[in-house]
């Protein structure tokens, strides 16, 4: 960094861990400008215009759009705006987790269907919810039934033991 100047547009980059075209490209879009300009016509950064850039930066890695963020930077309500963005991207991205766990699931259907049959079947949402339903039941009542079958088991062998030492058969 320059004493007096600030940062050159590659100490910028460096110091936001950017690119230079990465921050001609915000300034293109009306996000970013330079603080000043040297005597040589190249672009002077500022500490402010490089915590500006890294919250830019920070914004953009949680989804935003540069819009979104040209708003946030723009609006004398920064907070307010940016917390009501938050929340909708949190929503988005919750409603994406959902779909990609029923795709998930579809897959793990499939899969199932392939080692079971040996093939792939189609199935539409309906018939795959309802078969995933029956595969859960399936495994319940297998788990409840050998459960049984222990308990009658350690019966039978206790009767048996009973037997031997009271001689009554």
């Amino acid at each position: 960094m320059q004493k007096n100047e600030g940062f050159t547009t590659g100490e910028f980059t460096q110091e936001c861990g950017t690119t230079v075209r990465a921050v001609q490209y915000y300034d293109n879009k009306g996000l970013l400008s330079p603080s000043g300009w040297t005597e040589g016509g190249r672009r002077v950064y500022s500490k402010k215009d490089v915590e500006q850039m890294r919250f830019m930066l920070m914004l953009k890695s949680l989804g935003l759009g540069l819009t979104q963020i040209k708003g946030v930077l723009d609006s004398p309500h920064r907070e307010a705006i940016l917390c009501a963005l938050l929340d909708e991207k949190k929503k988005s991205l919750s409603e994406e987790i959902v779909s990609i766990k029923e795709r998930l699931a579809a897959i793990e259907a499939l899969r199932a269907g392939l080692a079971s049959f040996g093939k792939i079947i189609a199935i539409d949402k309906s018939s795959m919810a309802a078969r995933m339903e029956d595969s859960n039941a399936r495994r319940k009542w297998i788990v409840t039934m050998i459960g049984i079958g222990i308990l009658m088991d350690a019966a039978w062998v206790g009767m048996l033991v009973l037997g031997i030492q009271t001689g009554v058969w």
